[in-house]
């Protein structure tokens, strides 16, 4: 949840444009977007950053940053087809 609001501030204020680029670079597939243009390089990183945080907040000591970021990348694939 962290890593959503956290993102949700980045894209509202535009922050990080640069990492603004569709995964899939903008690549089509019988005519239509692979991913999706919202599917972008800085929601990977803003929302794995972002969870990793959350993680490390609720489990400083048990291994916070390996399930931030098994957290974050099972989120991120999950929602992948969502666009």
């Amino acid at each position: 949840m962290i890593g959503g609001v956290i993102h949700s501030v980045v894209i509202k204020r535009n922050i990080l444009p640069k990492l603004a680029v569709p995964l899939d670079g903008n690549n089509l597939y019988l005519g239509k977007p692979i991913l999706g243009r919202n599917k972008t390089w800085r929601g990977v990183v803003v929302m794995t950053v972002g969870t990793v945080i959350g993680t490390l907040l609720l489990r400083p000591h048990n291994g916070g940053i390996t399930v931030g970021v098994a957290v974050a990348v099972g989120y991120l694939l999950a929602e992948l087809p969502n666009s």
